[in-house]
């Protein structure tokens, strides 16, 4: 106990101090065993030759008293110790690679606003196209009059600039054909021309023959309507109206089109309102006289009637049991009548037609019409 205690009394221990010297050397350096100096400047004992060799070995400095495992481990503690202590900085964060999956993590580095999703904006040509054709009008003056079935605005021919559609007007003493050219693309078409060439047995209700031809012009999405007038000079089983479009397109291209209408005998028919005793005294006054048998045809009189009425242009006059009269006239004044008699048993199996007018032609063409009606 009394040896460590010795130790401990001569040997000079250098604190560890918790700031940094200023010097720039931080540690305190130890001079050799025998040039070291106790605090009451008296002088050291003299270190062994084996410690002293192993002191110079080592950063560390003690004194050594023998063999004393207890004062070996004392002295450990006793002896004089260089440290230098520095404060320890605050850790400095590299700063974060932020990759794609990152950006709307907003807990993670600095507050990154989550992207709003919104259509890119239209571009002016975008939004011009998409603007919708204007729509096709019926003159006013034409308005009132009933449209041929399946006949209202349909189209006749088109490319990828044109679009040509026709109209069929009844009007009670003619045939009106409204047709219509609509550019479909927002550049201009210019120089455009039409030719119509109507059948032989119609008449243009023109002299001068005018409306068969005419030029115009045609803006971005713009269309221009033509009206024909037709009246029958005299009937026909097949009928059609010819007629061809050139223009000129935006790259000064001619193009051309081509289109065919036909003309159905039942497009210049109409109603004729008489009486039944008016009927039956017309019907007796007209020679030409054709009847057909349909077979299959599942029909009523009120189905029978509403055809003939809303497809053929007929009035209907009067119902009998299983027969019906309807009546009606080929433009300008030709009489046409019409006799149905339906299956007697009432299954509605078969049906029978007659038809007559002042006309072979015309006879046969009526009827053949009635029959693809109910076919």
């Amino acid at each position: 106990g009394g040896g460590g205690g010795g130790l401990l009394a001569n040997m000079s221990i250098h604190q560890p101090s918790r700031h940094p010297p200023p010097s720039s050397s931080s540690s305190v350096s130890s001079s050799s065993p025998s040039s070291q100096t106790a605090p009451n400047s008296s002088q050291a004992p003299t270190l062994p030759p084996s410690t002293s060799s192993s002191l110079q070995r080592s950063p560390i400095s003690a004194h050594h008293s023998g063999t004393d495992g207890l004062n070996d481990m004392l002295g450990l503690l006793d002896m004089p110790v260089s440290v230098t202590m520095t404060t320890p900085a605050e850790p400095v964060l590299a700063p974060q690679r932020v990759n794609d999956f990152s950006l709307l993590d907003t807990g993670i580095g600095p507050q990154i606003a989550e992207p709003k999703l919104t259509e890119p904006p239209k571009s002016q040509a975008l939004a011009l196209f998409e603007t919708p054709i204007s729509s096709v009008r019926i003159p006013t003056e034409y308005s009132q009059y009933p449209l041929a079935p399946d006949w209202d605005n349909k189209d006749l021919c088109s490319d990828a600039n044109m679009r040509v559609t026709a109209t069929k007007i009844l009007k009670p003493d003619q045939l009106v054909f409204v047709l219509t050219l609509t550019n479909q693309k927002l550049g201009e078409l210019r120089d455009v021309s039409v030719t119509l060439a109507p059948p032989s047995n119609l008449k243009v209700c023109d002299e001068k023959g005018e409306t068969l031809s005419f030029n115009t012009s045609l803006k971005g999405f713009e269309n221009f309507s033509h009206v024909l007038a037709l009246v029958p000079k005299s009937p026909a089983v097949a009928m059609s109206m010819k007629g061809q479009v050139s223009y000129r397109d935006s790259l000064s291209s001619v193009r051309k089109l081509f289109f065919d209408v036909s003309v159905q005998v039942v497009d210049l028919i109409r109603p004729l309102d008489i009486t039944t005793q008016v009927f039956a005294q017309k019907w007796s006054s007209l020679r030409y006289e054709k009847k057909e048998k349909l077979h299959s045809v599942s029909v009523t009189t009120a189905t029978f009637m509403s055809k003939l009425k809303e497809r053929l242009n007929f009035r209907p006059i009067q119902t009998i049991g299983s027969e019906c009269i309807a009546a009606g006239v080929f433009l300008p004044q030709v009489p046409c009548l019409v006799h149905g008699r339906l299956d007697p048993a009432g299954t509605g199996t078969f049906l029978e037609v007659w038809s007559r007018t002042p006309s072979g032609l015309l006879t046969e063409s009526l009827l053949k019409a009635i029959a693809n009606t109910f076919k």
